[in-house]
């Protein structure tokens, strides 16, 4: 499954909610069963990726923060960044990461 509208039932005009329970988590299910369905709209791809065009989860990551700080009515530019150890989590150490190849 690659489309929303691989998650509808188009008969209903409504949410597979078989198919969703079965894809997703619980919590995440929930969400999706929660959302308005429109079976009008045309799929499109939608990611929030890097400068190079790769999704990460540093760039959702930073898209989250700057909806945060759009709602706080905050400029993310003009923050300044947290020093490791300040928050007692190592953010760069998640940055860092990359998967043991064997």
């Amino acid at each position: 499954m690659t489309r929303v509208a691989d998650f509808l039932d188009l008969s209903s005009r409504s949410w597979d909610e078989a198919l969703v329970q079965d894809t997703f988590t619980d919590f995440d299910a929930d969400a999706i069963l929660k959302m308005r369905v429109n079976v009008d709209l045309k799929d499109s791809p939608a990611w929030h990726f890097d400068k190079k065009g790769y999704f990460s989860v540093k760039s959702a990551y930073k898209v989250a923060v700057q909806r945060r700080e759009d709602e706080l009515g905050r400029n993310v530019e003009n923050s300044m960044p947290v020093q490791a150890g300040q928050s007692g989590f190592r953010w760069d150490k998640i940055w860092e990461w990359r998967p043991q190849t064997r």
